[in-house]
């Protein structure tokens, strides 16, 4: 019996994602795909996509869920970063638990954008350089402008992202997350 798939996994390219396209109508199309995971479609789905995330993360991982510094990495514009962190935070409080952290990357960092998000929550931070998902700097590096999160664990998370990654980058991104043995998301 072959080890190949039935259906290949082709790997298209995004216009959006192309160095000729233009800014200003990239960061649309980003506003979009946030706007996707941010609010509920009826019929289609009892609750948003963000707020699904933030449950999905507090049951599979119960009382671990505060061991973690959550990275998304490949954040773009922060998409839905912002909004799992605060439903996820929203429930953690109910439950008389501490917060936890975020953290925005990505090989292209979108400053300017994660500035505006920063500012509206103390448990959402970025990183300015360059962060590459296949060869992530280590976890005392990652974490060390993060206040408050002595002796946590690295989650990363590929909100709207990892489908980018082609065969060979993809692989190299879940190797790197096992050599550092960070958890993924």
């Amino acid at each position: 019996m072959s080890s190949r798939p039935w259906l290949p996994r082709r790997h298209y390219f995004e216009v959006a994602d192309q160095s000729w396209f233009p800014q200003t109508l990239r960061e649309k199309v980003q506003d979009y795909l946030t706007l996707g995971w941010i609010n509920r479609f009826p019929v289609i789905q009892s609750i948003a996509p963000a707020t699904l995330v933030s449950q999905v993360l507090s049951k599979v991982l119960g009382s671990r869920v505060s061991d973690y510094v959550y990275f998304d990495f490949a954040s773009g514009a922060g998409g839905p970063t912002p909004y799992i962190e605060k439903h996820l935070n929203d429930q953690l409080h109910r439950e008389g638990k501490e917060d936890v952290k975020f953290v925005l990357t990505d090989i292209n960092p979108h400053v300017q954008a994660w500035e505006a998000i920063a500012k509206k929550s103390l448990n959402i931070s970025y990183i300015e350089q360059s962060v590459d998902a296949t060869n992530a700097p280590s976890a005392e590096t990652l974490l060390r402008n993060v206040p408050g999160v002595k002796d946590k664990k690295i989650m990363r998370m590929f909100s709207l992202s990892f489908h980018h990654f082609d065969d060979d980058l993809a692989a190299r991104v879940l190797q790197n997350a096992v050599e550092t043995s960070d958890g993924f998301w």
